[in-house]
């Protein structure tokens, strides 16, 4: 059965313990608390403006340690990574940022590929402040949360291998590899891999074979079938949505109902702020 179906949203919440001490609420959203090996693992980090004035968003750091207690190193971070957009917020506004952690935590797989996890169990530690000072102040709150990563089985571990295999055979024949890669998505559709998968065969077609066509037709089935997954967040993040639909109304009713699909995933926060957005307008 497909893992995501089944997965519940785990949001952790960290408040004021006295009303009007301090202007945010802050939350983080998980989709479940176990991945598999490769998975992508996203995460949502939410900032609300809980008082009763204008105030500008804070700021987010986020660690992981591994089983033994030690800090995994970050890759690719540079300035503030892990922060929603800082932007002035009204009175009940919130900002909003998904990640992959694989991206900052995870093991380099190949030059194509997403870092990801090996198997075992991990601490996830997001802090929020209301100023990066804080940070080294001891004036941050944290949420934390533990997650554990498995190895795939069944078909999983088939599409996981396949597309492993496939992707790092040498010499790279792109256009033939890539339409086995497809191959093998179209035989599991429903796969936790699907998305980051579609995600690489998007970049192959655009940056190797110049083929936007094609290119835009995997973009369109990844909005639309994939809403759940952070590999669909950049075309709701550009507003990429608004091309595909210039008209509002169609807009609108295409925003709820991925919606649905992405129920209880981090991706839900991000596309109901697009609704939001659309209906105040």
């Amino acid at each position: 059965m497909n893992q995501i179906k089944i997965s519940i949203v785990v949001v952790m919440l960290f408040a004021s313990v006295v009303a009007g001490q301090q202007p945010f609420e802050y939350k983080v959203f998980m989709q479940k608390d176990t991945f598999l090996v490769g998975e992508l693992v996203d995460i949502g980090v939410n900032i609300i403006n809980i008082s009763k004035t204008i105030q500008k968003s804070g700021y987010v750091n986020i660690k992981m340690l591994n089983s033994d207690g030690k800090e995994i190193q970050c890759s690719h971070r540079s300035g503030d990574s892990f922060s929603p957009i800082h932007s002035t917020l009204k009175p009940n506004g919130e900002s909003y940022k998904i990640l992959q952690l694989n991206t900052f935590f995870g093991i380099t797989h190949t030059a194509y590929s997403h870092n990801f996890f090996e198997k075992g169990t991990y601490k996830i530690k997001v802090d929020f402040s209301v100023s990066l000072s804080h940070f080294y102040e001891n004036k941050r709150y944290s949420i934390e949360k533990i997650i554990k990563i498995v190895k795939p089985e069944g078909s999983e571990a088939v599409v996981y291998n396949s597309f492993v295999e496939i992707e790092g055979r040498k010499p790279f024949n792109a256009a033939k590899q890539i339409k086995e890669i497809e191959s093998l998505i179209d035989a599991h559709p429903n796969s936790v891999y699907a998305p980051h998968i579609l995600s690489v065969i998007s970049s192959f077609y655009r940056i190797l074979l110049h083929d936007d066509t094609h290119n835009e037709k995997i973009d369109k089935k990844l909005m639309e079938d994939y809403s759940w997954s952070s590999a669909a967040r950049y075309f709701f993040e550009t507003d990429f949505y608004k091309k595909e639909i210039p008209n509002k109304v169609k807009r609108t009713q295409f925003l709820k109902k991925l919606i649905s699909g992405a129920k209880n995933s981090p991706m839900q926060k991000l596309i109901e702020l697009k609704l939001k957005a659309e209906l105040e307008k």
